[in-house]
């Protein structure tokens, strides 16, 4: 994969996770020795990327620095005799944006050869802002890497803007709406509706071959096949009643309050937080009370527990009060959602990875891109469906 990148000079690395992106990058930027500048998402900023360059022993080799915080300017303006490689997240594209161009106005150089764009789905809509930057700013680079595991997100169209950036349109054409009416029809009766012409995937995938290196970790790795534990519940005969009445009139009845949904997409959503364990009651825009209705999923999670008998467990919550109904049977559970500051979740990844933390609660958003989580454990609870 070095070996690919480096002779190419501009590669996408389409490598499934667990097979060493990083440290593919990391032993390659050792060899171009350029400046290096590394785009990802602000967890993997701060956690997956300093941790491997101390677990493939090449902290000796870097000056590097996280551009994010107060000291974010005074970080990218220092000097070096070493080995410069900087990360920032892709919300501080256009911060980035503008001291590069103060360099460029004042004829200074530029302090970077090299671009890597790990999880680079991050820039898959080329009508946003961080893509338009980065188009700008796409000269200085003479190196370049793409990395993801899952390159098409949601659909072939996500290429587009990601091998832009690579090769300034060689691989898949200069302008993005004709790569779409090349190899894209819409559904004439949903506009929302975009569809693969006749042909068109193979045709993509011969375009972009050559500036392409793809591992599977089916092809590499050897794992214990998945377990799949399907634990069904049943609402006791009182809340299904109430649930039914609820799911067919949109109004929910209780003794402290009375709950209206006005559309099938709220509905949907307070559901959800009925099959949870409690619901909300919007006051205002900015207010809501929280109504616990039963805690049978946290039963059926101190019973799981029970039967894992002191192994760690990930479990994923959806709502807010899930995290209130869990920490309240296990006060000593660790959280990583929203709000958790920025610092405490460093430590707490740390120490779940030291196997220091028997039971982590998270948002799956929160931790869904680039960390490595596999040393702490390998059993996880979906508390609530996506």
């Amino acid at each position: 994969a070095i070996d690919f990148w480096l002779e190419l000079k501009q590669a996408y690395l389409a490598i499934d996770m667990g097979l060493g992106k990083t440290a593919i990058v990391l032993h390659g930027l050792t060899v171009i020795n350029k400046p290096a500048l590394v785009l990802a998402p602000l967890e993997v900023v701060h956690n997956t990327w300093p941790d491997e360059i101390v677990d493939w022993g090449l902290q000796g080799e870097y000056d590097s620095a996280i551009l994010h915080g107060p000291q974010k300017l005074e970080l990218f303006r220092r000097q070096s005799n070493r080995l410069r490689l900087d990360f920032i997240n892709y919300d501080g594209i256009p911060w980035l944006y503008k001291q590069l161009y103060k360099l460029f106005k004042a004829k200074a150089p530029m302090p970077y050869k090299v671009l890597v764009l790990d999880e680079s789905t991050a820039i898959k809509d080329p009508k946003t802002q961080r893509f338009a930057y980065l188009e700008a700013m796409r000269d200085m680079f003479t190196y370049i890497a793409c990395l993801s595991g899952t390159p098409t997100g949601n659909s072939l169209s996500d290429l587009w803007a990601q091998y832009y950036i690579l090769d300034k349109g060689e691989s898949l054409g200069k302008n993005f709406r004709d790569f779409e009416n090349q190899y894209f029809e819409q559904n004439p009766y949903n506009k929302y509706d975009v569809q693969l012409k006749f042909g068109a995937e193979h045709a993509i995938y011969n375009r972009i071959a050559r500036r392409t290196f793809r591992l599977q970790s089916s092809d590499y790795v050897d794992l214990p096949e998945r377990v799949y534990n399907t634990i069904n519940l049943d609402l006791p005969h009182k809340l299904r009643t109430k649930y039914e009445s609820f799911k067919k009139d949109f109004i929910l009845l209780m003794e402290s309050a009375t709950i209206a949904s006005f559309n099938q997409a709220s509905l949907n959503s307070k559901l959800r937080q009925f099959l949870q364990g409690a619901i909300y009651e919007n006051l205002d825009d900015k207010k809501r009370r929280t109504h616990f209705l039963h805690d049978l999923k946290v039963l059926a999670l101190k019973h799981l527990i029970e039967q894992l008998s002191g192994k760690a467990l990930l479990c994923l919550t959806q709502f807010q009060f899930e995290v209130e109904l869990i920490q309240k049977a296990f006060p000593s559970a660790s959280v990583i959602i929203g709000p958790t500051p920025r610092a405490e979740r460093q430590q707490i990844l740390k120490a779940w990875n030291r196997k220091e933390i028997p039971l982590l609660i998270a948002h799956p958003r929160t931790i869904s891109k680039g960390l490595n989580l596999q040393h702490g454990g390998h059993n996880i609870c979906w508390f609530a469906q996506t």
